[in-house]
């Protein structure tokens, strides 16, 4: 246990990143401020912040230097951010698409919902405006994962540039949890430490 609390310090203390593992673990540390999670009954809601450089190394051995600067501009007019749905205590691999559903109608209700109307239920609140996504698109895991993401991309233009404090609000319309705040603050988001190795 103290050997992973001085691991997640070293992450969260480092000048620069130099691997994807090492990315992928500032990013997971909740004490530099990317991920947030509760728990409400049988469900775990985790919105995680998707930083550009992330979102440039995946598949990052199979892209060209362009490809890859190209990645980092589009990730920088926007604002992505992962919505992670699921069970807190799956019991016999159960997926998340049939907790608490009674006939197939309610089932397909639901991923229709999940599929179409996400946009609908979540917005950023800053500075007084509200923000919908651009895009709020569910990752297809074929059934291979108990829960399910919904990738969110928000214009970032949209955002007043003087906002210290993003307040994601979720509306659950999909398993009756209620309205949910996911606050994030602007420092945070702009503390990553240099990647190095996306120039490489």
């Amino acid at each position: 246990m103290i050997l992973i609390g001085m691991a997640w310090l070293y992450a969260g203390c480092q000048a620069s990143i130099d691997s994807q593992r090492a990315l992928y673990q500032w990013v997971h540390n909740p004490a530099n401020g990317m991920v947030k999670s509760k728990e409400v009954g049988l469900y775990r809601l985790t919105m995680k912040y998707l930083p550009p450089e992330l979102q440039a190394s995946r598949g990052l051995a199979r892209q060209s230097a362009q490809q890859v600067a190209g990645l980092l501009k589009s990730g920088r007019d926007n604002l992505t951010f992962v919505l992670n749905l699921s069970l807190v205590s799956p019991s016999g691999g159960q997926d998340i698409m049939y907790q608490e559903v009674s006939s197939y109608a309610a089932y397909k209700k639901r991923a229709l919902d999940m599929n179409f109307n996400m946009a609908k239920y979540i917005a950023i609140k800053a500075d007084g405006k509200e923000i919908s996504p651009s895009i709020a698109h569910l990752e297809n895991t074929y059934s291979l994962t108990q829960g399910r993401n919904i990738v969110l991309v928000f214009d970032r233009k949209q955002v007043p540039q003087s906002a210290q404090k993003l307040d994601i609000t979720f509306t659950d319309q999909l398993f009756g949890t209620g309205i949910h705040h996911f606050v994030f603050h602007q420092k945070d988001l702009d503390n990553l430490p240099q990647v190095t190795y996306l120039g490489k």
